[in-house]
């Protein structure tokens, strides 16, 4: 869910406070249902990090390098 509303994002403070929340969400998502929170921003991790060139363009990709 999270990376079709990255895809359709072109506002960079939006994206970065999306990519802020998004592990935060996982966490307390996971915890809410009785599993593993680290492991579920793990997973968001590496699933938006390995799709995160083809979800948004450079110029946020920039932004994000710079906030992280």
């Amino acid at each position: 869910m999270v990376a079709l509303i990255r895809a359709r994002t072109t506002d960079p403070v939006l994206e970065t406070v999306i990519a802020l929340v998004t592990p935060y969400a996982a966490y307390v998502l996971a915890e809410g249902a009785h599993t593993s929170g680290v492991t579920a921003v793990v997973v968001a991790g590496v699933v938006l990090g390995r799709s995160g060139y083809r979800l948004t363009d450079a110029r946020i990709r920039l932004q994000l390098q710079a906030v992280y």
